[in-house]
């Protein structure tokens, strides 16, 4: 399975007591590369196992879909960790939803899998609105309804391919906690409401980066230093158009640019240390091949 990446530049946190319609509004990329998880049966062990760049990882959404499932091994390639923005966690949980169904029917039905892979990202806390914008969006997406595929509703803004993101990992950024996310919330739904108000108002790759930056600097969600030296670096990028904009994504920096500037991006970057990793946007989202046999999905 090809799992592409989900890169949120804001959001509004929607509660509700039934799973399925619990989750967030708000925009983001769909990018590649993301996950790439190989699915396959082992013979010999008593529980389901997820060894991810090399590393094996027991985390919360593959535990509740498949925990009763002792035969499945996932490998998972990608050039990123779980927890650094991109949604990786989603990819696992939409990946292990699959596999049940595989499982134990011998088919799918993606909508059914991805409602099941949002009931638990949302009961393990790890995402509200990646599922429904790998699944249903695309491109730059727009979600205007919370909850699961079915239920949630998101708006695809079609934009150039030829546009290239670059991510790079931060250093010395604030975690958002528990109660730290309790403490922001109502900023948060606050300026994450305008934002997707004004994004449908003008919907452009443009209007996105600057709504998306606007939201991290104003919550204060990112570390003051790290700002400062990276504003001094990409704003005269974007303000002499090598660059359309920029944003922070919990540890991550998202830059945005035509595919000509990218090697004046990777220069720039390099002086502020960091390690680019290149993306392209995707207009759709999983991908699913069958490795011996009939091929699925394409």
């Amino acid at each position: 399975m090809k799992i592409p990446a989900h890169l949120t530049g804001f959001w509004v946190i929607h509660e509700h007591k039934d799973p399925y319609r619990k989750g967030s509004t708000g925009a983001g990329l769909v990018v590649w590369p993301g996950v790439e998880i190989r699915i396959k049966k082992q013979e010999y062990s008593n529980k389901t196992k997820l060894v991810y760049n090399n590393i094996e990882l027991n985390v919360c959404p593959l535990r509740k879909i498949l925990g009763d499932h002792t035969k499945i091994y996932m490998e998972a390639k990608s050039p990123y960790m779980i927890g650094e923005g991109y949604a990786a966690s989603a990819a696992i949980a939409l990946a292990a939803s699959i596999t049940r169904q595989l499982v134990e029917k011998g088919h799918y039905n993606i909508l059914q899998a991805a409602a099941e892979a949002h009931k638990a990202e949302v009961e393990c806390l790890t995402g509200l609105g990646d599922i429904i914008a790998i699944i249903q969006g695309g491109y730059l997406e727009v979600r205007t309804k919370p909850g699961a595929p079915g239920i949630g509703e998101v708006v695809t803004i079609p934009i150039n391919e030829k546009l290239i993101v670059i991510t790079a990992k931060l250093s010395n950024t604030i975690t958002m906690t528990p109660k730290m996310l309790v403490e922001l919330r109502d900023r948060i739904n606050k300026l994450g409401s305008e934002l997707v108000e004004k994004l449908l108002a003008n919907p452009t790759i443009e209007e996105f980066l600057e709504l998306s930056h606007e939201f991290t600097t104003k919550l204060g969600i990112v570390n003051g230093k790290v700002i400062d030296n990276i504003e001094q670096v990409l704003r005269p990028l974007r303000n002499n158009g090598t660059i359309l904009g920029y944003y922070y994504k919990k540890k991550t920096l998202v830059v945005v640019c035509e595919d000509q500037y990218v090697e004046n991006v990777l220069d720039s970057l390099g002086k502020l240390n960091l390690k680019p990793i290149i993306h392209r946007i995707v207009p759709n989202g999983i991908q699913i091949h069958e490795v011996q046999g009939e091929q699925l999905i394409q």
